[in-house]
């Protein structure tokens, strides 16, 4: 009876180094695949669920002046809609801003994430981020305004889950900034309390109920959910991350698997003796083929399987990781169907069909081609440089990359991809760290900013802007249109193309361009999202400025255009503290806390940094292991050969191992290129996020590390598989004369 039971074993030990790879190639891949899936599923179903059971707002709007409970009712029946009125406050402590909110009772209620609700008077929630930065836990004493209360618990507010200060803020500063709930009783004695209006529609009539609000009361300003950053962030992020994934992870998916198909398909083409001999013995090829279908099973069943146990263990940390901007709630996660069957089952499904195809390949060839081994193969190699007087090693190495083209392209693949994934994290720190020295200037060279909540106040040295924010596109994304003095003081700006500015003119910056996809020349509309009236302007040029969503006239123009009086203003810039009377200040903003924002951003970037280039040299590792010792093993033949010559091990090391040295300058610079152009497409896509576009941009020395990375990598492989020729026996170059 005819048994292969005992080969099995033989060809798992003999092969040990194969399966491992594959193995590890197959479950990393799985790993990432199931795990980033997951996790932006996990965030979509968390944020969507807490927005709906917590009814966030629509929209939020001020009127100059108050619209009393029983006129929001008439409003509620007339246009089918829910509105509340918001009461808060903003208080300054030593180390941190507090927003004070009163409970709720109809929208953006609160949702407790750890503790118990409100349950009486003293007792205050607080948003878990802000807890956790200060150490504060349930039944932990706060004082708020001098009054000591009570921390009955952690609660996530559903318009504030992405808990910036201002929605024009660049960063979520959980130690500097928290939120508070607590009872309408205890809110009444918190100081400087405002008011602000949320809606909800169920219809879309929400222009005719804005221009009514407008007519009635006066709108002040008025903020849609699709241009407040704190909601549409949370409400955008699966998407975002969704888009990102389906361009990057397949392509991911498909390498990984790809290199183990081909490595696969060449391991059973050496095989090519030995299913000559089974052939022979009068094996037919049916079992021929079930045979072989373990060198796929084994990698690609056992890899899966591992890489989806991993997943769900590394699911809920990366999860935490990619949402660490955003106030922490529990989770959802549950398994993406989806990419888990994929994960199962595509990698066995591709290596089984590469095992059939690569059997039945050979078992259509005559028994004494299969048993003759690769002796033409070899000649047609030999063939190649024969008349050349190039030196025998630089003469092996072409013809090992020319004549074993899939081979090649494995090494390409795993090297191209590795460069890719470490250049991906330095190109992203590189750029935003371009933003934080260089682009910071070119929005101006103002230090402070002074926002009033009056049109007469005095500049007292400063310089005199009148801005008002206002939204466009389909997304309703928010940008500022700022009157400038002639010949401004601290705004130098510099057209794209060059030409002198125009006063009384409009320039818009590129930032804004890339957003709204608008060119020098082309009219751009927009409208006043209090009174919903559209207005269209004609963009002269375009502003070198990528941190600004604005657009630049005369203080004359945007006088006309906002219908103001002549000699209006809202905003002082200065290059120094000024004196002003606090009670005209709306808002101070300095470009150092910008820069402390960014950089804040930087470093949470790092961390995730560490673990795509960890991946990245990982790969490079188990591919050129995988590459160089399938090299080895086609060679071994002409390894016991050289060591009949006189070669010494370290000699034959130098021939064999490095002869794919000149594809890691190649697939270094191609892996850069690839990551600059690809970084491109996401910062644009991420404008509405960062309220700011991100040149992509690479630093020498960030290149010179990524360089030493990937050979380090690459050399780490290499020593691990120099004394696999050590191992080669001379006898091996006489077991077969006709090679």
């Amino acid at each position: 009876m005819k048994n292969l039971d005992k080969r099995y074993r033989r060809n798992i030990r003999h092969s040990l180094s194969f399966y491992v790879c594959s193995l590890i190639l197959t479950a990393l891949c799985v790993l990432v695949v199931n795990v980033m899936y997951t996790s932006v599923d996990a965030l979509d179903t968390t944020f969507s669920t807490i927005m709906k059971d917590g009814h966030v707002e629509d929209a939020q709007f001020t009127t100059l002046v108050s619209i009393p409970e029983t006129e929001r009712t008439e409003l509620e029946g007339k246009y089918g809609i829910v509105l509340e009125a918001i009461r808060f406050a903003d208080l300054k402590e030593d180390n941190y801003d507090l927003r004070v909110f009163r409970e709720t009772g109809k929208l953006n209620l609160v949702q407790v994430v750890d503790g118990s609700a409100i349950s009486g008077p003293g007792e205050i929630l607080l948003n878990p981020d802000f807890a956790t930065a200060h150490d504060i836990v349930p039944g932990d004493a706060f004082t708020v305004a001098g009054i000591e209360y009570r921390v009955a618990g952690t609660a996530v507010r559903p318009d504030y889950l992405y808990a910036q200060r201002n929605p024009s803020d660049f960063y979520v500063d959980d130690f500097g900034f928290g939120q508070i709930t607590m009872g309408a009783q205890d809110f009444e004695r918190v100081p400087n309390a405002q008011t602000y209006y949320a809606v909800e529609y169920s219809e879309d009539n929400s222009v005719a109920f804005r221009k009514d609000v407008h007519q009635s009361y006066m709108t002040l300003s008025y903020l849609s959910d699709a241009a407040n950053n704190r909601i549409s962030t949370c409400r955008d992020l699966g998407k975002e991350f969704g888009l990102m994934l389906a361009a990057l992870l397949p392509v991911l998916f498909g390498m990984n698997t790809m290199i183990v198909a081909v490595v696969l398909g060449r391991k059973i083409k050496r095989e090519q003796r030995q299913i000559g001999t089974l052939l022979s013995f009068g094996y037919r090829s049916a079992e021929i083929i079930r045979h072989y279908l373990w060198y796929a099973i084994i990698p690609g069943v056992i890899g899966s399987v591992v890489g989806t146990i991993l997943s769900t263990v590394f699911c809920r940390p990366l999860t935490a990781a990619v949402a660490a901007d955003f106030d922490s709630p529990e989770y959802i996660t549950r398994p993406h169907l989806p990419s888990l069957l994929v994960c199962l089952i595509v990698p066995t499904l591709l290596y089984v069909l590469t095992t059939v195809v690569a059997v039945k390949r050979l078992v259509r060839k005559p028994i004494t081609v299969l048993l003759a081994g690769s002796s033409a193969e070899a000649k047609k190699r030999g063939r190649i440089l024969a008349g050349s007087k190039m030196s025998f090693r630089s003469k092996f190495k072409i013809r090992s990359l020319i004549s074993h083209k899939s081979r090649t392209i494995v090494v390409v693949l795993g090297l191209f991809f590795s460069s890719f994934l470490c250049s991906v994290g330095f190109v992203f720190a590189d750029s935003w760290k371009d933003i934080i020295t260089d682009g910071l200037d070119a929005a101006g060279s103002y230090e402070y900013q002074y926002y009033m909540n009056t049109l007469a106040a005095d500049a007292k040295g400063g310089e005199k802007v009148l801005t008002a924010s206002f939204e466009s596109g389909d997304d309703h994304s928010i940008f500022v249109l700022s009157g400038l003095q002639e010949d401004p003081q601290y705004y130098k700006l510099e057209t794209k193309s060059g030409a002198p500015v125009e006063y009384g003119m409009y320039y818009m910056t590129t930032n804004a361009a890339e957003l709204f996809g608008i060119k020098a020349g082309d009219p751009f509309t927009f409208i006043n999202p209090a009174t919903a009236e559209s207005y269209t302007v004609g963009i002269r040029d375009l502003i070198a400025d990528n941190t600004q969503c604005a657009v630049y006239t005369s203080l004359s123009e945007a006088e006309t255009l906002f219908g103001l009086p002549e000699g209006s203003y809202n905003l002082i810039l200065s290059d120094r503290p000024l004196d002003l009377d606090k009670n005209l200040v709306l808002e101070e903003r300095s470009k150092e806390s910008i820069k402390e924002q960014l950089e804040f951003g930087v470093d949470l970037l790092m961390s995730m940094i560490y673990v795509i280039i960890a991946a990245g040299v990982l790969l490079c590792v188990v591919t050129v292991y995988l590459t160089v010792n399938m090299l080895v093993e086609e060679n071994r033949p002409t390894i016991s050969m050289l060591k009949v010559l006189g070669y010494k091990t370290k000699e034959i090391n130098r021939i064999l191992l490095y002869t794919n040295n000149i594809l890691v300058p190649i697939c270094l610079a191609a892996g850069i290129v690839a990551c600059l152009g690809l970084s491109a497409l996401l910062f644009r896509s991420f404008i509405d996020m960062f309220n700011m576009y991100i040149e992509p941009s690479v630093t020498t020395q960030s290149i010179l590390i990524i360089g030493a990375i990937q050979i380090g990598g690459y050399l780490l492989a290499l020593t691990l598989l120099k004394r696999k020729a050590y191992h080669v026996d001379m006898v091996e170059s006489l077991k077969d004369t006709r090679e």
